[in-house]
């Protein structure tokens, strides 16, 4: 399970892509008051495999494709788990319908692509922000998930962003082929 580490690996120095930090801050806030559920084997292995493992990485096409860096998995539950009022952290678990085993490890757009770590298969979900929560089975294991997305990092050829400017039907085309 290490066809995008590979894709990565041969286009790191490339325009594909580019890695990225994060808030200190609201990172030590959030692991000042909670824990992460305890992270699957497949899931320390996946990220073992990346160059840089530890940092956000993006699609440089895309410009809003995340892989989120394993030390960012707490931060990255912002907006859907954890939720600031005033001062204060607040877990949504319960008014979201936040199962406690979800963990965001990419996002696209803004939107959640959620991995279900209490299953051995770990299904990846997605969903979109500012409907009603119910997330939609994106594929069926990690494995699968980790295998597409290399093949569309190898494959991208700036079809879908010409110009500077994303084609009008972007989402449209990308999320089909997401779905096949």
């Amino acid at each position: 399970m290490n066809f995008l580490a590979h894709s990565l690996s041969k286009n790191e120095n490339g325009s594909k892509i580019k890695y990225l930090g994060t808030s200190e801050g609201t990172k030590r806030e959030l692991e000042e008051n909670y824990k992460l559920p305890l992270l699957s084997q497949a899931l320390l292995k996946w990220y073992s495999y990346f160059p840089e493992s530890s940092k956000d990485l993006m699609f440089h096409w895309t410009n809003d494709f995340y892989i989120i860096g394993m030390e960012n998995l707490m931060i990255a539950l912002e907006g859907y788990r954890f939720i600031r009022e005033g001062e204060h952290w607040k877990d949504f678990s319960k008014e979201m319908k936040w199962n406690s085993d979800w963990i965001v490890i990419s996002s696209w757009s803004g939107n959640p692509i959620i991995a279900d770590i209490s299953k051995v298969e770990m299904p990846i979900y997605y969903d979109y922000v500012g409907e009603e929560f119910s997330p939609r089975l994106l594929v069926d294991s990690l494995e699968k998930f980790d295998y597409f997305l290399s093949v569309w990092l190898d494959k991208h050829d700036d079809r879908y962003f010409k110009s500077g400017e994303y084609q009008s039907d972007f989402y449209e085309l990308m999320e089909m082929e997401w779905n096949i």
